[in-house]
């Protein structure tokens, strides 16, 4: 019998698939004879919001089968189903839709020649694939097919075997070559940017010293033996100096230099789109870090038009498109499109949530609520209190500890807002036990954060701007030497406080002057 797990398994393909796949799987299953439960299960799956297995037992429901035996049945069914979706999803990806998948087909082919004695025929599909894997630079792809290359010369015996022979075992190692430099800077790039994903302890001395070590390192004449090489390096140099160096000009132009590469080879790059995206995507991130927004419509837009073929594809782009669109309506100051792009997320949201990593899901929350704090008025403040619980409510959130803890703070401050002063004791006590399950004890940060604010909030009304500018001096004094996640919207706040304004109005200042 199936596990719970099992069929979460599958429930989650099908729900992936897109309109087109499912339709194909459809047609494809249509050459299959018999009672074809497994469709049945197909569709009922396609239907649920939820995996609820009662409703696959509902197909039984006009039978006099006893339960078990509905069970059985529907185990088997869903185990076939599986199968069955995964061979039409490799028909309909055919080889048009993949470089990896043609190469694939063409060594199925060669080994289908080779074993009927066919040589110069399995030699001649080899000889294209190799070609193949030259101009899209697939590597390790290239290693096997010269490793077959061998093989094949060596069972045929052609005249001029040994001259063969060698001349394929020194491209062999000329590729062995390019394949370690691959390799070794792209473990670099992956190690150093799993590190700084995770952000829970400090990279080790060492792993930087081997860095630093790399003949590539800084080294400005330095020639890669291949595109993807020099690609791992750039984004390499991008993390070390944005996360180890804190340096987001140097971070920025090792952006832009990954974007260039990437610009320089159309075959690579229309081949990998995905990656594509995610360079762009990158480089707007660095922009947007130094408050650079003057590129920001044509990448957005060249990102948008990247043909997709693919749910996942959908996915980046939503994903990538109104993240940084966001982004740039809300730091300068055109609100209103912000405001237009809220019902887009929420909806791409719920569209694409098996491709959205938790951590851009929170991120994207926190992003809309300080777009209506930021604003400030009742209605905002109650729109961001609303958005605000999608973070602090769930259970499922994991991702994004720094968001969350800073949420507990805008919790208070929004409850004020909104004149919920009785509750505020309560909430109190409730972000100091949320915070507590987190740590032994709330950070430093929110130490002084709620010291302050519990001051403040049930102080007499002539004495709160003296507490006020108290705080601001105290968070300031602590900000010299230590850096914490929502310390620049409090600091605003209190700002705002103090001069009896919004926010948006400190910030439209700051940009003008």
């Amino acid at each position: 019998m199936t596990t719970f797990k099992t069929s979460e398994n599958l429930f989650n393909l099908v729900k992936r698939l897109s309109k087109s796949e499912k339709r194909f799987f459809t047609m494809y299953s249509d050459f299959q004879t018999g009672d074809k439960i497994y469709l049945q299960i197909f569709k009922a799956m396609d239907k649920m919001k939820e995996y609820d297995e009662g409703k696959l037992l509902a197909i039984f429901k006009s039978t006099d089968m006893a339960e078990g035996e509905k069970r059985r049945k529907i185990a088997v069914n869903k185990n076939y189903l599986y199968n069955q979706v995964l061979r039409s999803l490799r028909i309909f990806n055919n080889e048009k839709e993949s470089i990896d998948i043609l190469l694939y087909n063409l060594l199925v082919d060669v080994q289908a020649l080779r074993g009927k004695g066919l040589f110069q025929l399995a030699l001649k599909r080899l000889n294209k694939a190799k070609k193949i894997a030259t101009e899209y630079e697939k590597l390790l792809m290239l290693l096997e097919i010269i490793a077959l290359e061998i093989d094949i010369n060596i069972e045929h015996r052609p005249k001029g075997l040994k001259k063969n022979v060698d001349k394929l075992y020194k491209q062999k190692n000329t590729e062995l070559n390019r394949v370690k430099e691959y390799l070794e800077l792209k473990s670099f790039d992956k190690q150093l940017f799993v590190s700084v994903r995770l952000r829970k302890e400090p990279l080790a001395d060492n792993f930087l010293h081997a860095i630093e070590a790399l003949d590539c390192f800084e080294n400005q004449t330095f020639h890669f033996s291949s595109f993807h090489a020099e690609n791992h390096y750039y984004n390499l140099m991008a993390l070390y100096y944005l996360y180890v160096k804190k340096n987001l000009k140097t971070a920025s132009h090792y952006r832009h230099k990954v974007l260039e590469l990437w610009r320089t080879n159309d075959k690579i790059r229309k081949n990998q789109r995905h990656e594509y995206k995610l360079a762009i995507a990158n480089y707007l991130g660095s922009l947007h870090e130094m408050g650079k927004y003057g590129e920001f419509e044509k990448l957005l837009e060249e990102m948008e038009n990247i043909p997709t073929k693919t749910l996942s594809d959908e996915a980046e782009t939503f994903q990538n498109v109104c993240f940084y669109k966001s982004l740039w309506y809300t730091n300068t100051h055109k609100y209103r499109l912000a405001e237009e792009l809220v019902p887009v997320i929420k909806q791409g949201l719920k569209k694409y949530y098996p491709k959205i990593n938790e951590a851009r899901e929170v991120t994207f929350y926190h992003n809309m609520v300080i777009l209506y704090f930021i604003q400030g008025g009742r209605e905002k403040f109650r729109t961001a209190s609303k958005l605000l619980n999608e973070i602090l409510r769930s259970e499922k959130r994991i991702a994004r500890e720094d968001i969350k803890r800073f949420a507990w703070v805008l919790e208070i401050i929004l409850h004020h807002e909104l004149g919920s002063d009785k509750v505020l004791e309560h909430i109190f006590n409730t972000a100091k036990r949320e915070l507590e399950l987190k740590k032994k004890k709330p950070h430093k940060f929110e130490e002084l954060t709620f010291k302050h604010l519990k001051g403040f909030l049930f102080a007499p009304p002539a004495d709160k701007k003296t507490l006020l500018r108290a705080f601001r001096e105290d968070l300031r004094a602590f900000a010299k030497e230590n850096k914490h996640f929502g310390m620049e919207e409090l600091d605003l706040w209190i700002n705002s406080k103090i001069r009896n304004c919004t926010i948006a109005d400190i910030l439209r200042e700051e940009s003008n002057s």
